[in-house]
């Protein structure tokens, strides 16, 4: 149960990251 949330959390935090690089990315291209 355990490793289940901090596997959830972790992946919610690299899709986050993504998001954000990519939307920066994005933003800075000027898409």
């Amino acid at each position: 149960m355990g490793a289940e949330w901090v596997l959830n959390s972790q992946r919610e935090h690299y899709m986050k990251e993504l998001i954000e690089a990519l939307t920066g990315d994005r933003c800075d291209i000027g898409f």
